[in-house]
């Protein structure tokens, strides 16, 4: 009885609050009143949250330029907001160390308009030496949603237009109001055996050193005369695509990861890659190598299919990329900066496909290997313009 009546007294004392309590917390879950964010459900992807605008991502930051924070390499998460992409936001657990706010390319759209000035960004030049995904980030970046243009340029010269561009030749973006210049120069991987000529639109020449041979030409007609401010490194998609080939060739069933012999020269590669490009650069621009994302197998697919489809399993399936040879593959890429640096060449890792690692391929991957435009912008774009502020001006002016 005595126990009874204590539960009685416990369940009238504390049933209401906790029925508040309970209510409130609902409330706020489907309004997404607390803290002060706001959470849209994203009907094309049923199963998933966009996080629309979260509190953490409008803190101020006192220095948003200071070289000795990089938001990109500390432990961080990233909002994804896929139905507004410009409003996707990284947040480091380091109070003293966020991305800008206003996010930079807020600031840029306002100073095309307004003219005013960015110190952080002006009289800076950056180069990525990588694949189709640099291309497309600053296409989408400087067209798409600058409105800038985006220029061709011919291989053996950054100051002359190339009208008849197709894959793989370099393309530069301007904006004229902080004198930044932004510049792409195209890879095939480390692939020495001129193995993807006539595969797509080919440019010429596809092997790894007669290309680097030619970046070190073209380099010296960039408006810095080969030393930019920024330069961003990636080695990748193309490699998993070589990994393939070989594969096809020597096994009857499509390898789940990396061959351990594919995995030894890439990395002996990835650190002569290193070396080759301070060498052409000189010891002060920064360097900065952009990780991989994980594309899907297929589009629209995820790797279940590939590890558990019996077509795969009899060998009468392959596909190109899967997140365990990505995984490998960055892993590989760390420890590759990890001995570039070993040896005194100060590089550095933008983690942004750890960052996009969470979030569903469905949700961002336009094809089997490319990012959807916008969130090119949201995500690489503003990334890569926070790397930018951060770089050290070599120049004076």
């Amino acid at each position: 009885m005595r126990r009874t009546s204590v539960n009685r007294f416990c369940t009238i004392l504390l049933g209401p609050p906790l029925l508040a309590i309970i209510t409130i917390s609902i409330y706020w879950a489907c309004t997404g009143s607390f803290s002060g964010s706001s959470v849209e459900y994203n009907k094309k992807f049923g199963d998933y949250w966009t996080l629309q605008k979260p509190s953490t991502s409008h803190r101020p930051n006192p220095q948003p330029d200071d070289p000795t924070c990089d938001p990109w390499s500390s432990p961080s998460h990233l909002y994804l907001n896929t139905t507004h992409p410009l409003s996707s936001r990284l947040h480091t657990y380091n109070p003293s160390c966020q991305p800008a706010s206003p996010p930079w390319i807020s600031q840029i759209q306002s100073t095309l308009q307004t003219k005013t000035p960015i110190p952080a960004l002006a009289n800076k030049e950056v180069l990525l030496v990588g694949d189709s995904v640099d291309r497309r980030i600053l296409f989408d970046l400087c067209n798409a949603t600058l409105g800038l243009p985006f220029q061709s340029r011919s291989l053996y010269n950054f100051s002359e237009p190339n009208t008849n561009a197709t894959g793989g030749v370099p393309h530069t973006c301007s904006i004229p109001q902080l004198n930044l210049t932004l510049s792409n120069f195209f890879f095939y991987g480390f692939d020495e055996t001129d193995m993807f000529k006539g595969l797509g639109p080919y440019c010429p020449p596809g092997r790894f050193t007669e290309r680097f041979e030619l970046l070190k030409r073209t380099l010296k007609t960039l408006p810095s005369g080969g030393t930019p401010d920024l330069v961003v490194v990636n080695v990748g998609l193309w490699e998993l695509l070589r990994h393939h080939v070989l594969a096809e060739r020597t096994d009857a069933v499509d390898p789940l990861d990396l061959h351990e012999d594919f995995q030894r020269e890439f990395l002996d590669n990835a650190v002569k890659f290193l070396r080759e490009i301070r060498e052409a650069i000189g010891p002060k621009p920064r360097i900065r190598f952009r990780e991989n994302h994980t594309p899907s197998p297929s589009p629209n697919a995820g790797d279940e299919n590939f590890i558990t489809d019996e077509k795969v399993a009899n060998g009468k399936k392959r596909v190109r990329y899967t997140s365990v040879r990505m995984g490998t593959l960055n892993a590989l890429i760390e420890e590759a900066v990890r001995r570039a640096n070993e040896e005194g060449m100060d590089v550095g890792m933008w983690f942004v496909g750890r960052a996009m690692r969470v979030w569903p391929p469905k949700m961002w991957v336009e094809d089997d290997c490319h990012p959807k435009k916008g969130i090119l912008a949201g995500v690489w774009g503003e990334g890569l313009l926070e790397m930018v502020a951060r770089a050290p001006r070599l120049k004076k002016v």
